[in-house]
């Protein structure tokens, strides 16, 4: 682009003769003005930036104070209508026009050829028009191309330097030389699964075999090293059956001290058990003996519900007696249910298990036992189920328990309560509040 400051820094065909000559830049004017002191011509622009020089506005010719300007149009008129040469004439152009004309020629739809432009697709690079057509098409780094391989769009230099190393469809040779002669990268692994010339290790590598070869040689490698194989085999064979022998005799060794751990376990409970302090025996010794063998109420309590139900696993409570001197028992819960109420309702099983007064205890158990889940809102609107212990029930616990075992007689109920009817939660009733549910025996 020409330099807008100032008068017209062009070629002229003709010189311009000196009534045109702007009297501070000495080129022809731009946007002349006439002044009314001494009659000389200047660039508007000129005289705008001599006003800012100056401290008084005089005529910077004949310093006149009464400096007075006034656009000269005919002026203007004949300067536009001069000949000048193309700017460009030094690169080749030999366009020669009117001043008027010289923007059109310049920066026009058939602008200069010999003009400098910037690239369109902002790359950065300044070249003479004429080269902007090759250089969009065939060197622009900024240029949009397509794969020649997948047909993905993009910028050349994306798609040459990093999309071409990753084209699923880039063709390529067989590393192994093979005779398939091309073949797309995304492919290129499932053809080394099939390649003849694929280096493989020998089927029989776990029991020793370390060679190595061509996958079309394997069935050669078979044929002539089967003796060898079988072998292999056999020995891999001994010393796995010994290393069996070895781990069944650990596993059983482990079994015995498990039993042994166990049992030693059971008896610890059964000790610890015994020295709790459970609700019923706060009631005094003498009211318990008053009550002679009717059953004493239990409450139990169980904490972190959601957790119990969450680990699909069982409950049991800490044991309790029926009453002084009594039955020993305890609960199993099972949160998310079990058999046939599994996932849809929460089970509860009572569990007999032997007591240090079972020997003086009459067999069966004749008692009648009425299991509670407590509303915790109020003191009414509980859920109850009973049962009542006679030879005629179902897995009743007949047989006399022997102290110091873990054998156990239970009964229960698979689908003691619905889930949602336990979750339910209503002004006047909810069964788990803070986590924690309530389960009263008598």
């Amino acid at each position: 682009m020409v330099d807008m400051s100032g008068g017209y820094d062009y070629d002229f065909v003709h010189t311009p003769p000196d009534r045109l000559i702007c009297e501070i830049c000495r080129l022809p004017s731009r946007d002349p003005y006439l002044s009314g002191c001494c009659g000389h011509t200047f660039c508007n622009i000129c005289l705008e930036m001599s006003k800012r020089e100056s401290a008084y506005y005089i005529c910077p010719v004949c310093r006149s104070e009464e400096f007075l300007t006034i656009a000269n149009k005919q002026v203007d008129r004949e300067i536009k209508s001069l000949s000048i040469y193309c700017p460009n004439k030094k690169k080749g152009c030999e366009w020669k026009g009117e001043v008027y004309h010289i923007n059109l020629h310049l920066d026009g739809e058939d602008g200069c050829e010999f003009e400098d432009v910037e690239c369109e697709n902002n790359c950065g690079v300044l070249l003479q028009r004429f080269e902007l057509a090759k250089h969009l098409q065939e060197l622009c780094p900024c240029r949009q191309i397509e794969c020649p391989h997948c047909h993905v769009k993009g910028i050349r230099e994306f798609i040459e330097d990093e999309h071409i190393k990753e084209c699923p469809k880039f063709p390529l040779s067989c590393p192994n030389q093979c005779d398939t002669k091309l073949i797309y990268r995304e492919d290129l692994d499932e053809h080394r699964k099939v390649c003849p010339l694929e280096q493989v290790t020998c089927d029989y590598h776990d029991v020793g075999c370390e060679h190595k070869m061509a996958r079309k040689d394997e069935e050669m490698h078979s044929n002539e090293k089967m003796a060898h194989h079988l072998s292999l085999t056999k020995r891999k064979l001994t010393v796995t059956e010994s290393e069996l022998s070895d781990t069944v005799k650990k596993l059983k060794s482990a079994e015995d001290k498990s039993c042994e751990f166990e049992s030693t376990i059971s008896q610890h409970l059964d000790m610890f058990y015994n020295l709790q302090i459970w609700p019923f025996k706060l009631q005094s010794m003498a009211s318990l003996a008053q009550q002679g063998n009717q059953i004493v109420p239990v409450t139990i309590r169980m904490p972190d519900y959601t957790k119990e139900r969450s680990s699909q696993g069982q409950w049991f409570s800490p044991p309790f007696f029926t009453h002084d001197k009594g039955y020993k028992m305890c609960f199993r819960i099972d949160p998310a249910g079990s058999s046939d109420g599994k996932g849809t309702h929460m089970s509860v099983f009572m569990y007999v298990i032997p007591g240090p007064y079972d020997d003086v205890l009459a067999w069966p158990l004749t008692k009648n036992l009425t299991v509670k889940l407590l509303n915790q809102s109020s003191d009414s609107g509980h859920f109850s189920l009973s049962v009542a212990f006679s030879p005629s029930v179902p897995c009743v616990p007949a047989g006399r328990t022997i102290f110091g075992t873990r054998a156990c007689n239970c009964w229960g109920w698979s689908r003691f309560i619905l889930q949602e009817e336990l979750s339910k939660v209503t002004p006047s009733r909810q069964f788990i509040k803070d986590d924690c549910i309530y389960l009263n025996v008598s």
